[in-house]
């Protein structure tokens, strides 16, 4: 559906797969870039990636009549990296809201999200060994945690 709504307007829809360059995919990309979150963009990007595959892959058992690719176009355009950190903190009058619409059991949970930042994994993974009562903290090793660290 992007297809036809963001790529073939941006290129023509009459324009020559041969006639498409990397700087032109490179325009795009970067004109998208600006539309839309960077995982969206990235995601579009390797979809014309794998396009311009399938192209080259299958242009040289098409009739000689049509156009054929020697090489991707799109295969030096690189993709941005993706920073999925997020920084958003509920203030004090969001939590008490989380917790007067939420399950009795799912109180304790938000409760100790809120205050230590942890994942919802790290939370139920968490065993009476991880939990130093007289000191008021929870330690947490690599292998506990999704970025590895402690």
């Amino acid at each position: 559906m992007w297809i036809e709504q963001r790529f073939l307007p941006a290129f023509g829809a009459s324009t020559l797969i041969t006639a498409i360059t990397p700087e032109s995919i490179e325009a795009y990309y970067q004109s998208r870039r600006r539309e839309v979150a960077l995982a969206t963009a990235n995601r579009e990007l390797a979809a014309v990636k794998h396009m311009f595959s399938w192209a080259c892959g299958t242009a040289r058992k098409l009739p000689l009549a049509h156009p054929c690719l020697d090489k991707n176009p799109a295969r030096s355009v690189w993709k941005e990296t993706e920073d999925n950190v997020r920084d958003e903190i509920l203030e004090p009058a969001q939590f008490e809201a989380l917790q007067a619409h939420s399950a009795g059991y799912l109180c304790p949970i938000n409760l100790v999200a809120y205050a230590t930042g942890m994942r919802l994994g790290e939370i139920l993974g968490l065993t009476w060994d991880k939990a130093d009562l007289k000191g008021g903290f929870i330690r947490l090793k690599g292998e506990d945690t999704k970025s590895g660290e402690e």
